[in-house]
């Protein structure tokens, strides 16, 4: 990432307003490049976006629709309305605020004029994000994402896998973002149902979390020890802890700020239950999902 313009990421944003057994949250990570200028703006939208749509959504699935069905709504009408409602924000917000020429004289100082050219055609581009969005009900985990990041899913042994897989390509293609044309065709969709077997945690990050860390081994441990926390402690504790543990984080191998959405199902009530941790680096704005705010 551009060192220039570091990379803006969104408080995560939550919902439980569908009742007590249904959860909405989502994270995003505006692009560090230089030309992503307003790109914390963008993030911002990108969460707040994705977390009304995803709760419409939610309101809309019918008892005994089969996972295949409501992953193909997903993919086929839920990413498109989420990039169009997005962009959509952002030409509200750009029509409210042009860009100053403060914004213009710095793009120009980084990027010369063809930085400047590029934003005036595509001025979307100056927003740009990735989104990490989740809907968890008693019955199916609904997950979606665009770019880079990782939703993780901790089983109640501690046993931690990636919903959706990482992207090895052997050449490396500039990261999926909102602002493409194409966005919503490079959504990636997954959809875990079993209500004997849904995630006992479900843990959305930007990408600076992985990168962290060593090895992939080391960073999909952090399933067990949140869980571990919270079995032994509460989600107080987790609350509490959040900060000083993405801060820790942050300071090591990547340098970049840490943004994590955490979804819990309580085992010991008898219909699950799902709380929600939030928490961005550098800040203190962690809540709890029984008073979601």
């Amino acid at each position: 990432m551009s060192q220039a313009s570091p990379a803006s990421e969104a408080t995560p944003t939550a919902d439980r307003d569908l009742g007590r057994n249904t959860a909405v949250m989502a994270v995003a990570d505006g692009h560090g490049s230089a030309v992503c200028f307003r790109s914390e703006a963008g993030s911002h939208v990108a969460v707040t976006t994705a977390v009304e749509l995803l709760r419409k959504f939610a309101t809309t699935i019918r008892s005994g629709q089969s996972v295949c069905a409501i992953a193909d709504r997903a993919r086929a009408v839920l990413a498109e309305e989420l990039t169009q409602s997005w962009r959509a924000a952002v030409a509200g917000d750009l029509a409210a605020k042009p860009f100053t020429p403060a914004e213009w004289a710095s793009l120009a100082a980084l990027e010369g004029w063809k930085g400047q050219q590029v934003v005036q055609r595509h001025p979307e581009l100056a927003y740009g994000s990735t989104i990490l969005a989740v809907v968890a009900t008693t019955t199916y985990v609904l997950c979606m994402q665009l770019g880079d990041g990782d939703i993780l899913f901790v089983d109640s042994e501690g046993e931690t896998r990636r919903a959706l897989l990482k992207d090895e390509q052997v050449v490396p293609k500039q990261t999926a973002s909102l602002w493409r044309r194409d966005a919503a065709a490079e959504f990636r969709v997954h959809i875990h149902e079993g209500s004997d077997d849904l995630p006992a945690l479900i843990f959305a990050a930007t990408d600076g979390y992985a990168e962290s860390y060593e090895s992939d081994r080391e960073f999909l441990e952090i399933g067990r020890d949140y869980l571990r926390i919270i079995r032994n402690e509460g989600f107080g504790s987790v609350e509490h802890r959040l900060k000083g543990l993405l801060n820790a984080a942050s300071c090591g191998r990547s340098g970049d700020d840490i943004t994590v959405g955490l979804l819990s199902r309580l085992e010991q009530v008898q219909i699950p239950e799902f709380d929600l941790i939030e928490n961005v680096s550098h800040s203190s704005v962690a809540g709890n999902a029984n008073a979601v705010g």
